[in-house]
């Protein structure tokens, strides 16, 4: 006598309600071992067609296997729990399924991943406990694949798992999802004991390490629906480290079908923490996006104005070279954009404050095509440097620009040595207007009110040379 099996196993809730049913639950025992070692050891243990119902009926009570969970509680919490020691050298599952309801939750529509209202099927598994005691398990995972209703699919999940006292261990950690294969470094944690153990974790350095890997973004749909159409490969490789709250990014790169290309390298600060104490530092952000990417992402992804779209289709191959810092409602941009009609140097920063905005940036580009960009056929070439100061408050907008223009080109000619400089506060307005081209010389002032029927303005002008020739108007 070494095997037990039953089939057309249920079991009730005291309130009578179905908690599980299997069609074959089995189990078999080494009678060798247990003569001779006085040991459990278990030569396999099977479940089939097991179907299992867990609710928690309202916020804060009991789950319905509660009676089961007091089971195994210790009659005599003073009393040391019980000494086991067992090993189980292969379990199986097949053909299970289990749901999860929170009943005082309303459920999400669509098909995204609800964890009040989780349902588990098609659930496979193959595994073994070569090591099973108090505080100390070894856990040989070889296969668990499973699908959830939201449209979740694993394929496979394997790898080996130590938990004791002393230590925390992953080896060999894969993911196998339909288009995604992933895998990651080992993991080793020493800690002390399992009292507050997440306190402990996040105290501990933890290094992660993704080789290279292949993720297909549409397998994620399940937590953000909008993936569901991104069906192209990702590769991804990392190297991360954990650190009292601290993320290093020491490095991450992603390529992606049909063509994005991301580095990046920097640090994430107060993680752990509250979320306005969160910082990022990132002094390697250097983006590259084809024009086939950014057409997909625009036909796939993104709703926007047609007007937007079209420029942003216009601007072909995009690449972004940067640094990018943030903390709190402040982030600061310093960095290089080009795109088919040229590049641009751009420092910015953005700071929120309940409902106004701050905006200072300074932009240089040597020579765009902005009538390209456009579609404006008169536009030709601009080279300027020009600093922003803004403060917006709802349709409301504050502050001073200050633009450099070395080269503009309009119908055909490049005018060359224009300066301009406004100021608006409130309805107070000013500015300045300096051209100083062979066929645009002036100095223009002005100063006024922006009062609706109530507007005025005042300017001054000294114009030295105006010729309209280069602007080809038409004669009449």
């Amino acid at each position: 006598f070494n095997e037990v099996v039953v089939r057309d196993v249920s079991l009730r809730a005291p309130d009578g309600s179905p908690v599980l049913s299997a069609d074959k639950v089995g189990a078999g025992l080494s009678m060798h071992r247990l003569l001779r070692d006085r040991r459990l050891v278990f030569t396999y243990a099977e479940i089939m067609g097991l179907d299992g119902h867990i609710t928690q009926q309202k916020k804060g009570g009991p789950l319905n296997i509660q009676f089961l969970i007091d089971a195994f509680k210790p009659k005599d919490r003073r009393k040391p729990p019980t000494k086991f020691d067992l090993v189980i050298n292969n379990i199986v599952l097949r053909k299970c399924r289990v749901t999860f309801d929170r009943m005082w939750m309303p459920r999400k529509k669509g098909r995204v991943i609800d964890f009040n209202h989780l349902v588990v099927s098609d659930i496979a598994a193959d595994l073994r406990f070569p090591v099973l005691r108090n505080e100390d398990f070894d856990i040989d995972l070889r296969r668990l694949a499973f699908t959830e209703a939201s449209g979740l699919k694993i394929d496979k999940i394997s790898g080996k798992f130590h938990i004791s006292p002393d230590r925390l261990s992953v080896a060999g950690l894969d993911v196998e999802m339909p288009g995604s294969s992933i895998q990651l470094s080992d993991i080793n944690l020493e800690i002390d004991g399992f009292k507050n153990i997440g306190k402990q974790l996040l105290s501990r350095p933890l290094r992660l390490v993704v080789p290279t890997i292949s993720v297909t973004p549409g397998d994620f749909a399940a937590f953000l629906p909008a993936l569901a159409r991104y069906r192209q490969r990702v590769l991804l490789s990392a190297d991360l480290l954990l650190d009292s709250g601290n993320l290093s990014v020491e490095s991450l790169n992603v390529d992606s079908e049909p063509g994005m290309h991301l580095r990046m390298r920097g640090m994430v600060n107060g993680i752990t923490g509250p979320r306005e104490d969160i910082s990022v530092m990132f002094p390697l952000l250097d983006l590259k996006i084809t024009s086939a990417a950014v057409h997909s992402v625009l036909d796939d992804f993104v709703t926007l104005k047609p007007d937007v779209e079209a420029v942003i289709r216009r601007c072909g191959d995009i690449s972004v070279n940067a640094s990018v810092e943030a903390s709190g409602a402040t982030v600061g941009f310093d960095g290089d954009l080009e795109v088919a009609q040229g590049a641009t140097h751009i420092e910015a920063v953005y700071h929120k404050q309940s409902a106004r905005h701050f905006i200072k940036a300074r932009i240089n580009t040597p020579g765009f095509e902005l009538g390209q960009l456009l579609d404006k056929a008169d536009v030709g070439r601009l080279a300027t440097n020009a600093d922003i100061d803004l403060e917006i408050q709802g349709r409301d907008v504050d502050g001073s620009a200050n633009i450099e223009i070395s080269q503009l080109g309009y119908k055909g000619y490049n005018y060359t040595g224009i300066i301009a400089d406004v100021i608006k506060t409130g309805h107070s307005v000013s500015g300045e207007i300096h051209a100083s081209d062979p066929n645009l010389d002036f100095d223009i002032s002005g100063s006024g009110a922006l009062a609706g029927a109530a507007s005025r303005l005042d300017i001054s002008a000294d114009i030295r040379t105006l010729n309209m020739s280069p602007f080809k108007l038409p004669h009449r």
